[in-house]
């Protein structure tokens, strides 16, 4: 007799990860910019990001969201810290 995988997919939430949700500042190029005029400047977004806190240097925070069956993250983002406007940790 052979085990049977259960169908329901299990979330692991790493105990040394923290919940955080980042406000932050945004104005990705789509072109380089050293040819560009003030009026092609690109416009500053402000962006919404939940995940789990990674890590943070005096730079960068770098968040990743939950782990997939191989153990890897699905997708992570480092976000510069001088466009942070704010950081909360979530109690979840």
């Amino acid at each position: 007799m052979t085990k049977k995988k259960s169908s329901a997919v299990q979330k692991r939430v790493l105990p040394e990860c923290q919940v955080v949700e980042v406000v932050w500042l945004d104005a990705s190029e789509t072109t380089p910019n050293e040819e560009l005029t003030p009026d092609q400047y690109p416009v500053i977004h402000t962006k919404y990001q939940v995940g789990y806190l990674e890590s943070q240097s005096d730079v960068q925070i770098r968040l990743r969201t939950i782990e997939n069956d191989h153990g890897t993250s699905d997708w992570m983002i480092a976000i510069p810290k001088c466009s942070v406007v704010k950081m909360v940790y979530l109690d979840v």
